[in-house]
């Protein structure tokens, strides 16, 4: 039971800090207007977050692992590609429009998990 607690307690704190990342980043474009900019920040925001993490989910010997690499660049190239095309439509579509489609990413990772899982 308290593990479904922590799952709706953490689903919850993650709706609303994606929240607030759409508002930030609308700030931040109508500020200065860049999508470049904003996925640079993010990116090192992000490099930041997962430095810090790393130690309490890694295994320090799987760290020098060519396959271990080649699973990190594919999913790196994957969320800036990702990033910068949400950044760019965000400096067009208003943000409540645009979130809605990120629904779509549940079905592309289910299609994903079924073909390559």
């Amino acid at each position: 039971m308290s593990m479904l607690v922590l799952g709706i307690a953490a689903g919850l704190v993650a709706a609303f800090m994606q929240s607030c990342s759409y508002l930030g980043g609308r700030r931040f474009l109508a500020m200065h207007g860049n999508a470049q900019q904003l996925l640079f920040a993010s990116l090192i925001i992000n490099g930041a977050a997962a430095i810090i993490m790393a130690p309490f989910f890694l295994e320090w010997k799987n760290l020098f692992s060519w396959q271990i690499w080649f699973y990190i660049l594919i999913c790196n190239g994957g969320l800036i590609l990702g990033n910068w095309g949400f950044f760019s439509a965000q400096k067009y579509i208003e943000s409540s429009r645009l979130s809605s489609l990120l629904g779509l990413k549940i079905i592309v990772l289910a299609i994903l998990t079924t073909c390559f899982g």
